[in-house]
């Protein structure tokens, strides 16, 4: 009976121990998240958690996941504008802040609307280019989205 307890009290405290270890351990969406993250700044992108800019009508504050490109050029500063999609069309984009020139503002929303799908808002500011991101897509959609925000960068401030 004593050895009974002895290995009673072993399993109990191991149990103790590896429970909260494994309690803590990432599941494998938020693996794939923090995966995807150190790409980014692998690829030159700084990653945060903000709100989405605000639409009218808005209620609450939606934290996600923000990429942004700090750009090694300031551009000029009268660039600052702000984009997020329709609620009605997740095809069409609408300023929220300052549209871009018109020069420009064709060009953008052609390229805004190849952004992966799951990209909600785009700000554009002097010396940085975030795009808020769901994360659905993997290391592909990521390299797209790095890509298409240097082309952002590319129109607005040309060589």
């Amino acid at each position: 009976m004593s050895t009974l307890w002895i290995i009673a009290i072993i399993v109990l405290s191991m149990g103790m121990v590896a429970g909260p270890a494994l309690a803590l351990r990432l599941g494998k969406g938020a693996q794939r998240q923090q995966q995807l993250r150190s790409k980014a700044r692998e690829l030159g992108l700084q990653v945060s958690m903000e709100p989405l800019p605000q639409r009218e009508g808005d209620k609450g504050h939606t934290l996600i996941a923000v990429y942004r490109l700090q750009l090694h050029k300031h551009l000029p500063k009268h660039i600052n504008h702000c984009a997020r999609r329709s609620r009605i069309d997740h095809n069409e984009w609408m300023f929220l802040r300052n549209r871009p020139p018109l020069e420009q503002y064709e060009a953008l929303l052609k390229l805004y609307k190849k952004l992966p799908a799951d990209v909600e808002a785009i700000d554009c500011q002097s010396a940085v280019i975030s795009a808020w991101w769901h994360e659905r897509g993997g290391e592909s959609s990521l390299q797209a989205l790095q890509q298409q925000l240097q082309q952002i960068a590319d129109i607005q401030y040309p060589h």
